[in-house]
């Protein structure tokens, strides 16, 4: 049987940008949508509006 070896492990999703945080976060039963702003989502013909939750991220402008 051959040896498998992972030296990291790395996930961005809705409930984190790490795999520490978001397997926590798993655990904890927490979500991480949120519901948007009407503001935001003004008219948009959608029946559920969300976006993920991310409290430490900066919107950048791409750069082209």
């Amino acid at each position: 049987m051959p040896i498998i070896v992972v030296p990291r492990m790395g996930a961005v999703s809705p409930l984190g940008a790490n795999v520490g945080i978001s397997w926590s976060r798993l655990l904890a039963d927490q979500s991480g949508i949120r519901r948007l702003p009407d503001d935001i989502v003004g008219d948009l013909p959608f029946a559920r509006k969300s976006q993920t939750a991310y409290p430490t991220f900066t919107r950048r402008p791409i750069l082209a």
